[in-house]
């Protein structure tokens, strides 16, 4: 496989690219071309800084668990002598006991008694209880310490499941609950884990759309409803990158529209997704736009935060290859950005280093699952250019250095990683000599 990317990488080094079509100017336009910032290339201080939802929390065996272990054992004993085997007493206990038992280091045992609380629970509380949530929490992390993701995917699924059933819509504990599952459902569509994935897009973006149908029914909660469109642009982000069933996600930057997916033939999730990549562009903007309508309610016009909404729309342009839309964007936030530097705002940091796109770090991996790419790191010196591009990329040292594969293919993720550029008094400037430490794959 690395040496099919390899000759790839080599083949779409020296083949002129094709003129982009204008999102404007096509009912299904082209596919974006930039590099996914985040997936297969990472400053290496940002990789060192991810948080892990697939991953475990490490447990280290002691006689204190055991001892645990055995004491909830003792009391699920008198319970059961008490009342049968189906006593409701009995789950707390039980997980208790399973919990001890993985803390112990008996992996096994430990699943054998949560499956054990959970029959107890549902036969006495029905398949919806809200005592059921802890016990599928320490579920999830067993079979993540087990290295089982697909199995922990299921019992994530679940969860949310009897999450929907005892929260109430809008409430705080719903939202942290859709947020944690929309979050796994990220990881596991980037990380390859589980069935389709076009699945999981599909899913994060209905949830998100529901959501703020519903608030806009509420009426009068413009943060969280800023919130939601700000969550649902992070999968307009990963549809936009979207690159079939089956195939690796290294192919992303390497491939352009594929044929029709057979996975999704006469599937009406099938179509309904394709729809999202029709419309993919346009859902981002609007999406966008009502934020900055949404922030203009609730902070006034002239705010910092309508800037910073005004720059993630540039952002979006520039994604999208829309250069002269994007910079003009940007031009409207460094004004009120500069407006606002007076009063103690943030000022025009948002402008004064140029910044990989996307900035909201979506295609960010946390590295739980293994995987067969090969690793690399690399410290360069480029110049990005007035549109967002690296320019006279110098590798000033590589690991491994003796690698041509590797080099190239960093040439090749460089090249078309899009940057938010530099704007000084308004207008976008070239910055020359920047300095990176990747991480990247290949």
């Amino acid at each position: 496989m690395r040496s099919f990317l390899v000759s790839a990488a080599l083949a779409a080094w020296f083949v002129a690219p094709a003129a982009a079509v204008s999102p404007h100017n096509s009912i299904n336009p082209e596919k974006p071309k930039p590099t996914p910032y985040g997936l297969d290339i990472v400053r290496s201080a940002e990789k060192a800084q991810t948080e892990a939802p697939l991953r475990p929390v490490e447990v280290s065996p002691d006689r204190q668990s055991r001892d645990l272990a055995s004491s909830f054992g003792g009391l699920v004993e008198a319970f059961e002598r008490q009342g049968g085997p189906y006593d409701l007493r009995l789950a707390e206990p039980l997980h208790g006991m399973g919990k001890a038992l993985m803390e112990s280091g008996e992996p096994l045992a430990a699943m054998r008694v949560f499956r054990r609380a959970m029959q107890v629970s549902r036969i006495n509380e029905g398949l919806n209880a809200p005592t059921q949530l802890p016990i599928y929490g320490d579920m999830i992390q067993l079979r993540l310490l087990l290295g089982q993701f697909d199995q922990a995917d299921e019992l994530v699924e679940r969860r949310f499941s009897v999450q929907q059933a005892v929260y109430a819509q809008g409430s705080d504990e719903w939202h942290s609950a859709t947020r944690e599952y929309i979050d796994w459902q990220r990881q596991a569509y980037l990380q390859g884990v589980g069935g389709e994935s076009y699945l999981r897009l599909l899913n994060m973006h209905d949830l998100h759309s529901d959501n703020i149908e519903w608030l806009q029914q509420q009426g009068g909660n413009d943060a969280e409803l800023i919130q939601q469109l700000n969550d649902r642009m992070l999968v307009e982000y990963l549809i936009s990158r979207y690159d079939g069933e089956r195939q690796s996600m290294l192919r992303i930057q390497l491939s352009g529209p594929g044929d029709p997916d057979p996975l999704m033939s006469g599937q009406l999730e099938g179509e309904r997704f394709r729809q999202l990549q029709k419309n993919n562009f346009r859902n981002g903007r609007r999406a966008l736009e009502a934020i900055i309508a949404a922030t203009e309610r609730s902070e006034g016009p002239e705010s910092e935060s309508v800037a910073e909404a005004y720059v993630a729309l540039g952002d979006w342009y520039m994604w999208w290859q829309e250069e002269s839309r994007a910079l003009q964007h940007y031009r409207k936030a460094w004004e009120l950005l500069a407006a606002n530097a007076g009063s103690g705002a943030q000022g025009n940091t948002f402008f004064d280093r140029p910044v990989e796109l996307p900035d909201t770090r979506v295609f960010l991996s946390d590295g739980s699952v293994p995987t067969e790419n090969a690793q690399a790191k690399a410290r360069v010196m480029f110049t990005v250019s007035r549109l967002g591009e690296a320019r006279d990329i110098e590798i000033l040292e590589q690991e491994p250095p003796e690698d041509m594969g590797a080099r190239v293919v960093l040439h090749r993720l460089l090249r078309d990683v899009r940057f938010r550029p530099v704007i000084r008094d308004g207008e976008a400037v070239a910055w020359t000599g920047l300095r990176r430490d990747y991480s990247y794959q290949y």
